[in-house]
């Protein structure tokens, strides 16, 4: 199925053929043969450059979840090795226990519990060095303690990235959105202007024939509002009912999700049908916001929002 601003792209090629064929001086208002097709043929690069973009910020979320799972990941089994290499009253169970007050559930609690778990391996890095006699630093699998603190650097990099590319995205969207817009208001212009001014069995009337006028934006998507929420699995994923007849018109329909600490939703699921089950994202212990996000080139709608304590 083409999307919307292929559709409209196409109809303002017709439109532009028969304008050239048959009164190529034609004006609308002010709009020219000449600046129509301009806009006309600016319309697959504004199209590429949103499915570029799009690709960008895939990328960007990719490589971003890539390090919060490696940094999530190690902050657990750090403090778990280390607690077994320690004798019973060694004063850095203390510092386990400090670690162990932040759940590493969402990006700002990850980051968080990787800053602390740096600060107690090279801690425990030092007490092992000075230990008589000398034992070697702690590695988890191959992994080091200046490895894994590079790691939980990168990871404010990697999530300045995404919101780079999630800025330059809704940008182009935008303007893919208001280029779509321009031309086809601009070809139902001059499609009205040119049948009244070219009597009924001209050739010139006769050309409009040749124009498919089923084309055009569609309505803007009805929202696929969130029936039901239940948590399942010990609060480990979350079942959800969308309520029947949402979507409509809509080329792309995503769950999004934010937790407490989040400024947005910033994460999204690709909507499946009706029970979806959603897990093994850090939903534990976690007030979480749940909406849709129905999109096509016409506009975006949300649902109503639905939160879940689990």
């Amino acid at each position: 199925m083409p999307a919307e601003w292929q559709t409209i792209h196409a109809r303002g090629q017709q439109t532009a053929a028969v304008w050239q064929q048959f009164a190529p001086a034609f004006t609308v208002g002010g709009l020219t043969l000449a600046l129509h097709s301009t806009d006309v043929g600016a319309l697959p690069g504004a199209g590429q450059a949103r499915e570029t973009q799009q690709d960008q910020l895939d990328a960007a979320r990719a490589a971003r979840d890539g390090v919060m799972a490696f940094v999530r990941d190690l902050s657990i089994r750090m403090p778990r090795r280390l607690e077994g290499e320690l004798a019973a009253e060694d004063a850095l169970h203390l510092d386990i226990g400090d670690v162990r007050t932040i759940e590493p559930n969402t990006l700002t609690t990850i980051e968080a519990r990787g800053q602390r778990v740096v600060s107690l391996w090279n801690k425990a890095n030092a007490a092992r060095a000075a230990a008589a006699p000398p034992l070697p630093a702690l590695l988890i699998g191959t992994t080091t303690a200046a490895q894994f603190a590079a790691a939980v650097a990168d990871l404010a990099v990697k999530e300045q990235a995404v919101e780079d590319a999630r800025a330059v995205l809704s940008d182009v969207r935008s303007d893919l959105r208001a280029l779509s817009l321009k031309v086809d208001r601009n070809n139902k212009r001059w499609f009205a202007a040119w049948e009244g001014n070219f009597p009924i069995g001209t050739p010139e009337h006769d050309a409009l024939s040749q124009i498919d006028t089923g084309g055009g934006p569609t309505p803007m998507p009805t929202p696929v509002e969130i029936a039901f929420l239940f948590s399942q699995g010990g609060g480990a994923s979350v079942l959800i009912h969308y309520a029947p007849g949402g979507g409509e018109h809509a080329s792309s329909i995503v769950l999004q999700y934010k937790f407490a600490a989040d400024a947005d939703f910033g994460h999204d699921v690709p909507v499946e049908p009706t029970p979806q089950s959603v897990g093994d994202l850090g939903f534990q212990g976690e007030l979480v916001e749940f909406r849709t996000k129905a999109t096509n080139a016409t506009g975006t709608v949300f649902s109503a929002v639905q939160s879940l304590q689990f």
